[in-house]
């Protein structure tokens, strides 16, 4: 069961590699948003955004924002 939940943690990690933001040159879209679930269907609260280096991977030159 253990192998099933990695085999698939690991299918729902991407890594964003040359992405273009066209309409942001602020830079005010957040490519990855963590969140904190909860068990009561509220919107979660963020836990603060980027790549963690596990489930999300990317630098800031493979986003160009326009």
């Amino acid at each position: 069961m253990r192998q099933l939940l990695d085999a698939v943690q690991v299918a729902l990690s991407p890594t964003l590699r040359g992405i273009t933001i066209v309409g942001d040159s602020g830079k005010k879209i957040v490519p990855c948003q963590k969140y904190i679930g909860n068990d009561d269907g509220d919107e979660p609260d963020s836990n603060g955004p980027g790549a963690d280096g596990t489930h999300r991977t990317y630098s800031s030159s493979d986003i160009t924002c326009k």
